[in-house]
């Protein structure tokens, strides 16, 4: 009886492993569609900037521009490209969040 008990204790430990496989696996899956829904988002949002803040953007976050190297090929201030980055960033934020919200509802 011991070790019918011990078996059946092992195979009860590999049935909640198994759930909890599952479940790790279902919400990987569903953040990977969250995910997918943000980019998608993302890109959408990255459409409706203006040449001048969406090359703020790509300088600073795609090339990796130092704020001094902005300022210096964009002719602004640095204080002034600090300013803009934050502004777009919101933007793109708030754009973003509006997108999923609204994604979220259809």
């Amino acid at each position: 009886q011991v070790l019918a008990q011990l078996r059946d204790r092992k195979r009860d430990r590999l049935l909640l492993d198994m759930d909890l496989a599952e479940a790790i696996s279902e919400e990987a899956e569903r953040q990977a569609g969250q995910l997918d829904e943000f980019r998608q988002a993302l890109r959408a949002c990255l459409r409706t900037l203006t040449d001048s803040n969406r090359e703020l953007v790509e300088r600073r976050y795609l090339r990796s521009m130092s704020i001094a190297d902005i300022s210096t090929a964009a002719n602004r201030t640095a204080s002034a490209v600090k300013v803009a980055l934050l502004r777009t960033r919101r933007q793109l934020a708030d754009c973003v969040q509006m997108r999923m919200a609204a994604e979220g509802e259809s």
